[in-house]
């Protein structure tokens, strides 16, 4: 199409762009628009990972490290100490826990080693520990090893009871996590044809005890060798029964 008569190249080329549909200084409005996207973007990723790696963590480290060690001991001595108090509130917590019961389990049901739970029994045990420990003897040791973590049981000073016809014993339990005393109770001993320990949770009993994570290992670690000792139970009653089926033969019988 010839440019008209009287109109400039400036004006020819603005019209040419209008008929088919180009915008003067769109190519350049797209690359702002995609400059702005990419630094959008960046700064997204960037703020992100900065809230994320920094601010999450300055807040678990410090603010609520503070706020456990400086605000809660502030009002916890406002409050009058009350040991009695303090003493229920701990059986109540290991009541809730079924710490008890989790402990008398892990004594005396005998479990194999399995699911990556190493059970070691009667393993010897330094002089420093038992001095560590206040003991004078230790009767029995169980370690449980498990998501490398380590609960061992003590049982320590073992003694008769004062009653002439009573089979029961006495002494003292220790339980160790990672190496640490976390709880210190007295414990009994039956021997009435079987053997079994046991553990009960009284303001008389209780003589320490360091609430954490080890509360609930007991549980699980109750929980996993259980169904462990299920599944083998149950594949072995398995194989046994098709063991038994394959000599089974009816032989041919008659019908009518």
């Amino acid at each position: 199409m010839l440019r008209p008569q009287g109109s400039s190249a400036r004006q020819w080329r603005r019209m040419n762009q209008r008929r088919h549909g180009i915008v003067e200084g769109q190519p350049a409005i797209r690359a702002g628009y995609h400059m702005w996207r990419k630094i959008l973007q960046f700064f997204d990723r960037v703020i992100v990972k900065f809230f994320d790696r920094v601010i999450v963590k300055f807040y678990n480290r410090v603010i609520v490290k503070f706020y456990d060690r400086l605000i809660v001991r502030f009002f916890n001595r406002l409050v009058p100490y009350d040991p009695e108090a303090k003493v229920a509130k701990a059986i109540a917590l290991l009541k809730s826990k079924n710490v008890a019961e989790n402990i008398n389990t892990l004594l005396n049901r005998y479990f194999a080693n399995a699911g990556g739970i190493d059970i070691k029994r009667d393993a010897a045990c330094s002089v420093e520990l038992i001095t560590a420990l206040g003991a004078k003897e230790i009767a029995e040791s169980i370690t449980y090893t498990f998501n490398q973590k380590v609960i061992q049981f003590l049982v320590a000073d073992m003694r008769g009871s004062y009653t002439p016809d009573d089979s029961t014993n006495y002494g003292n339990l220790f339980v160790l996590f990672n190496g640490e005393c976390v709880l210190h109770n007295d414990l009994m001993f039956h021997d009435k044809g079987y053997k079994h320990y046991g553990v009960n949770f009284s303001t008389s009993s209780l003589k320490s005890l360091k609430v954490s994570i080890w509360i609930d290992d007991l549980r699980y670690l109750v929980k996993a060798l259980t169904d462990l000792e299920m599944r083998a139970r149950d594949k072995q009653r398995a194989e046994s029964i098709s063991r038994t089926a394959s000599n089974i033969d009816f032989g041919k019988q008659r019908h009518g």
